[in-house]
């Protein structure tokens, strides 16, 4: 928080073309190991009195505009964005609106996600504020992305929350700038995503916290979450994690 402003600031990380973030979506057969991403964090919540984005992609052209990002109104080079709505669910939207939500159909018989015996249904897809007893307010959330087999800017968005699968789609993210056909065009979508940028907290409140925020370069399954979720993963978990993958033979690396 601002002390001399009052304002609520919020936490910037860039995503140059090619770094270790730049994942999960835009990438070619050719950069298969880039194809796949999971994007996950906790966040604390003390209510939500309007439209909180949790984690937005943008891209941006100068390091002025790059300031100009930090405004929760400045969506230019929205590319794609979670926010917490007021009625304590996510939405998952793209430059067009709404794609994916939480609010979903509760009930073991009604089909609509994947059944848990670990959930409750009438909180699933409900984020946790905190209670009288001081309890609750503390949420985990995970996007993973994919765009393997898909076109290049097609990809598979599947929302968990703490662990449990919420929902899941393939979606179409614009990238601004560009027509349909350059929207095809490797060489044109290197060039627009050459600055992007991952951005959490915009339009946040006072009291609002962040913590284990992680981006693996895989699809992380359900169980992994649940098991890992509650872990502090320091340098020597993250080398200790990568020796097991590289012996599994497949790529899940954590930055």
């Amino acid at each position: 928080k601002d002390e001399e402003t009052g304002g609520v600031g919020c936490f910037m990380t860039k995503v140059p073309r090619g770094s270790a973030l730049d994942v999960g979506m835009f990438h070619s057969d050719s950069n298969i190991q880039r194809q796949r991403a999971t994007l996950e964090f906790w966040f604390f919540l003390p209510e939500i009195p309007s439209e909180i984005v949790l984690v937005r992609r943008s891209n941006y052209q100068s390091e002025e505009d790059c300031k100009d990002q930090c405004s929760v109104d400045e969506k230019g080079g929205l590319l794609w964005e979670l926010v917490a709505l007021p009625s304590g669910h996510l939405e998952f939207r793209n430059r067009h609106g709404v794609v994916l939500t939480s609010e979903v159909i509760t009930g073991k018989d009604k089909g609509a996600f994947d059944f848990d015996p670990d959930d409750n249904d009438e909180t699933k897809g409900q984020l946790s504020l905190p209670l009288e007893n001081g309890y609750g307010g503390w949420n985990h959330v995970c996007l993973s992305f994919s765009c393997k087999n898909r076109a290049p800017t097609t990809c598979n968005i599947s929302l968990r929350m703490k662990g449990s699968l919420i929902s899941s789609t393939d979606i179409s993210v614009d990238i601004p700038g560009l027509d349909e056909d350059e929207m095809l065009d490797f060489q044109a979508i290197d060039s627009a995503l050459k600055h992007t940028l991952l951005t959490f907290g915009l339009g946040g409140i006072h009291g609002l916290r962040f913590t284990e925020i992680r981006m693996w370069a895989c699809n992380r399954a359900s169980d992994d979450i649940k098991m890992m979720m509650y872990e502090h993963l320091d340098i020597a978990k993250t080398k200790k994690e990568a020796e097991i993958s590289n012996q599994k033979q497949r790529t899940c690396e954590r930055y």
